[in-house]
């Protein structure tokens, strides 16, 4: 059985038709849509057959009246306080394009961060996130969950291009590398996890407190010249707790975890200095990336900082690694543990002043 409202006035209040275009009011428009898609639902469900009926009741019943009532109310008391005048009416805000443009100081001051991790990247063996998350903080104004996560898409390409460099000269061990970084993968999930959750302040805390123990291990330990890498099976649980260390580092502070895992493979796996850069760097590629899918799901990725910073950092990593061969060990740890150090001191005093 048809009803009336299946005939002109469905046909007539259609969004495109001239009743909806000119006559009709806004509120008559939408109304007559919703009316629409009333009658779909009654031709789609043969089992709801009211629909029509009680749509032309509402149509026509009080309850239509006393809406219309309340939003010529509200509209007479906007127009009567300035709110609404009659040569403007009241339309939706424009999306501001200006506002996804990249400004060209924003993009030389990525790109210098992006330089300077990555050149520190290829020298000391870590992903630069110990140095560029401080840089993110301090130069491109971003909070420290954003910034962790932000270096940590960057460390993606430029922990290849280092481990890549490292690789050509031999200095990456590769079974340990692969256990380390299944590992980290896990770890990195959870530290992604506790990125989104933990306080900012506690998380500035924490990171300062990395920043100090990775510094003071490599100072007063230093690194080795000649050394491989340990064997029987007792180190496979080892680097395997180590990955997960690394990999919690990484998706909760944005960095690759070479700061643990350097001073963690020289110290307790007595791997020469070079010999445990190149790991650390083959070993965090999948965590970075695993540890960044994590963040931008969450929401919490600047992708366009993301990949300037890393892209810059990526060209400039190989001129670390060149660094790297020319310093001797002990130098190399010592001048590792006052980058550590001075990046330490500046989130601790931002901290303070806040």
């Amino acid at each position: 059985m048809r009803c009336w409202s299946d005939g002109w006035w469905t046909r007539w209040s259609r969004p495109w038709s001239p009743l909806s275009l000119g006559a009709r009011s806004l509120d008559q428009a939408g109304y007559a849509g919703r009316t629409l898609r009333r009658r779909r639902t009654s031709r789609s469900d043969p089992a709801r057959p009211g629909n029509c009926q009680r749509a032309a009741r509402l149509r026509a019943g009080p309850l239509r009246n006393e809406v219309l009532a309340r939003r010529f109310a509200l509209g007479s008391a906007l127009w009567w306080h300035g709110a609404v005048t009659d040569a403007t009416a009241p339309q939706a805000p424009l999306p501001d394009r200006t506002a996804a443009r990249v400004r060209p100081r924003t993009l030389l001051v990525l790109a210098l961060i992006g330089a300077v991790g990555g050149t520190l990247s290829g020298a000391f063996g870590v992903g630069g996130g110990i140095v560029m998350v401080p840089m993110l903080i301090a130069w491109a104004g971003m909070d420290q969950r954003r910034a962790s996560a932000t270096s940590l898409l960057a460390i993606a390409p430029t922990s290849v291009a280092g481990a890549f460099g490292y690789a050509l000269a031999g200095q990456v061990a590769w079974v340990p590398a692969a256990v380390i970084a299944a590992a980290a993968m896990l770890g990195a999930v959870a530290g992604s996890w506790l990125l989104a959750r933990l306080p900012l302040g506690v998380l500035r805390w924490m990171f300062v407190a990395l920043l100090v123990a990775a510094a003071v291990r490599m100072a007063v330990f230093g690194s080795n010249d000649t050394g491989d890498v340990a064997e029987g099976w007792g180190v496979w649980p080892g680097f395997a707790g180590l990955g997960i260390g690394m990999g919690v580092a990484s998706g909760l502070f944005g960095i690759g975890g070479g700061a643990i895992a350097v001073p963690v493979l020289v110290g307790a796996f007595g791997l020469a200095d070079l010999l445990a850069k190149g790991t650390s760097l083959a070993a965090m590629i999948p965590t970075a990336v695993t540890g960044s899918i994590a963040n931008a799901r969450r929401g919490l990725l600047d992708v366009r900082a993301g990949l300037v910073v890393g892209l810059t950092a990526t060209a400039f990593s190989f001129a670390g690694v060149a660094l790297s061969f020319l310093l001797p060990a002990r130098v190399s740890g010592i001048l590792f543990a006052v980058l550590l150090l001075l990046a330490a001191a500046q989130l601790a005093l931002r901290g303070r002043r806040r």
